[in-house]
């Protein structure tokens, strides 16, 4: 809002000319202070009462526009015209941007004008946010704001630490101008649009603390942002905290992370697909749901799966056992870990990164507790030698249904535990089995702790089921569809806003779902209906939904034709397995996953990879045959 105003940019030269002594982080420092207090009066003056003016510019606009269809030789009042328009105009705009920001709606980036939307929003927003009662750990309940305050104070202080310009610069243009600030007030929008003023002594900043690997403590301080759990969230433990960090120290840690990255695929386990490049959700979505389909079998090897539930993950993660394991692979890192108990900043850019070296102790120790030999891998299992999927905290393990087994990844637990911190919530996880006798699953829920979980269960925001899905079995995509509908109110939108969230939250969602599941035309027929209700506003539709799905330049909306787009996505998941570009998709699991060797050599085997189940049969649409005939002919 600020950045658009002419007397923005003027406004930062006259305070950063201001003389500071000092290294360049501190020099940094003391003239975004100084310069805050200038910035307080710009707004002051330009947007205080931002609805109020903005009201008042277009009433003066609609009086000069009545008084001039009446006195049309009025040369002073038509002169003034054009300055009236242009300060509604930009007053109304900025109004809208204050709403925009305030409402925290970033789904809607084009397309509607109403600020009764955003006011709704951030009325909806205020109320959510309030917390007005918390549960102790002792089960008594306080309402006094210091004591919730104190309560969330006493709460997190248990639980919780050489660049170039170019490579500065582009760090902070890559960070999005939405982002809420830190203690200093700073979003990346005021330091792209004043780069040319400030550019240069923030880069001197960043490069700084990589030559000198020290911080100034102004620069680590971080704002805590407690965001529920769930709509109802009685006690601390439910809510959680996002670290609103400080631009600079945003800057610097992405700039790690960014380095980092490229060495990710060498050093993290296939296993784990969270944050690393080339690999997705669905990669682990895909072998778990394979690993689970046989289960509802009757008559079946013994089989095990634990679907862990680490309890406040990145709150817990000790910074001296983070130390251990960057310091074995990298020498520079240790003397970048800034002082702290534990626990990760989640909102900080390299907290992913360090999680995922954190978690990769657990999958070393893991595979080398393989190597006993009471322990037996899963069934079609041993050759891959898997035994466990991670994307981030989430955390699934596979044995054999046998009780040497199963003690051998509770001690694996056990282990990292103890010398990482993190502790398994009990009361969160499941441990599913089949064709174990009784008595041995009596034994093993009494070893593990935990309860007997049964199918379909969530895992990564999709069912695993041990059969062929029902209808019933994808309402949580009708239900979460129908539930952004309702959250909209659509009487606040016009009709161009409605179309863009049709087309850029609910296609989102629904893209989720569709590379992983052919959905049935029930289903299907099911998110038609509740789009085109909220398309025409609950009223008769006034053009088929097939015709709005047509290309723009056809006549259509551009929406896409979800059935159309589920083949497509589906075919690419295929794609992606015979070109090997999935970690479990080379020859070695190919055996797993596709039931024989022969898969995409010209033979007429049925693929078995049952996501595929409900796919047309018909001709050769999605047959391997001809994926990998295009595949070759594309060479």
């Amino acid at each position: 809002m600020w950045a658009d105003h002419p007397d923005f940019i003027p406004t930062i030269e006259g305070r950063w000319g201001l003389n500071v002594e000092g290294t360049p982080q501190f020099r940094l420092c003391r003239k975004l202070k100084a310069l805050k207090s200038s910035l307080k009066a710009f707004n002051n003056l330009h947007y205080s009462q931002i609805s109020a003016r903005a009201k008042e510019a277009d009433l003066a606009l609609q009086d000069a526009q009545t008084h001039l269809e009446s006195n049309p030789e009025d040369v002073t009042v038509r002169d003034s015209l054009g300055d009236l328009r242009k300060k509604a105009t930009f007053l109304a705009e900025a109004e809208r941007h204050f709403y925009f920001q305030k409402a925290k709606i970033h789904f809607l980036k084009q397309g509607d004008r109403n600020t009764k939307l955003f006011h709704d929003m951030v009325k909806r927003n205020a109320a959510r946010n309030s917390i007005l009662a918390i549960t102790k750990a002792d089960g008594s309940i306080i309402t006094s704001a210091p004591e919730i305050a104190q309560e969330f104070i006493n709460f997190y202080t248990s639980l919780l630490g050489q660049s170039n310009p170019t490579e500065v610069k582009t760090a902070v243009f890559q960070i999005s101008d939405n982002k809420a600030p830190g203690p200093d007030g700073y979003t990346s929008c005021f330091f792209k649009k004043a780069w040319n003023i400030v550019g240069d002594l923030v880069c001197r900043a960043v490069m700084d603390f990589f030559r000198s690997g020290r911080m100034l403590r102004q620069l680590n301080h971080t704002v805590i942002a407690l965001v529920p759990k769930s709509e109802h969230s009685p006690s601390v433990a439910d809510y959680r905290p996002i670290s609103c960090c400080n631009m600079i120290y945003k800057v610097i840690t992405k700039i790690i992370a960014d380095r980092l990255s490229p060495a990710l695929v060498q050093l993290i386990d296939s296993s784990q697909a969270a944050f690393v490049g080339g690999r997705n959700i669905t990669d682990n979505i895909f072998l778990a749901q394979e690993m689970v389909r046989p289960y509802s079998r009757k008559r079946i090897s013994p089989r095990c799966t634990i679907n862990v539930d680490l309890r406040k993950a990145f709150d817990s993660v000790s910074w001296t056992f983070l130390s251990r394991v960057l310091h074995g692979g990298i020498e520079r890192l240790p003397a970048w870990t800034f002082p702290g108990k534990k626990g990760l900043r989640q909102g900080d850019p390299m907290s992913p990164v360090l999680f995922l070296l954190y978690m990769e102790y657990f999958s070393h120790l893991i595979k080398r507790s393989t190597t006993n030999s009471d322990f037996n891998f899963h069934p079609k299992c041993e050759k891959l030698k898997i035994t466990h999927l991670l994307f981030a905290d989430d955390l699934m393990l596979f044995s054999r249904g046998d009780l040497p087994s199963i003690r051998i990844l509770m001690e694996c637990l056990q282990e990292f535990r103890d010398v990482s911190g993190l502790a398994v919530n009990t009361a969160k996880s499941n441990i599913f089995t089949a064709g174990i006798q009784n008595d041995t699953l009596d034994e093993t829920l009494a070893m593990t702790e935990f309860a007997r979980g049964h199918m379909p269960v969530r895992y990564l925001g999709i069912p695993l089921a041990a059969q062929r899905f029902s209808v019933t079995d994808y309402s949580p995509l009708v239900d979460q569809i129908g539930g952004c509908i309702r959250k909209w109110t659509a009487k606040s939108l016009s009709f161009t806003g409605r179309l863009e969230l049709i087309r850029s939250v609910i296609q989102g969602v629904e893209c989720f779902w569709l590379q992983v599941f052919p959905l049935p035309m029930v289903v299907i027929e099911k998110i038609h209906r509740l789009c085109r209700t909220f398309l025409w506003n609950s009223k008769r539709a006034p053009v088929a939904w097939k015709d709005i799905c047509h290309p723009k330049e056809e006549g259509g909306l551009g929406v896409r034709h979800i059935q159309s787009w589920n083949v497509a996505l589906l075919a690419r998941v295929l794609w992606k397995f015979i070109a090997r570009q999935i970690p479990y998709g080379p020859s070695g699991s190919m055996r797993f996953t596709f039931g024989g060797p022969h898969f995409g050599t010209g033979s007429r085997r049925r693929v078995t990879l049952h996501s595929f189940d409900d796919l047309p049969r018909s001709g050769t649409e999605l047959s391997p045959t001809s994926v990998l005939q295009k595949q070759q002919s594309d060479i």
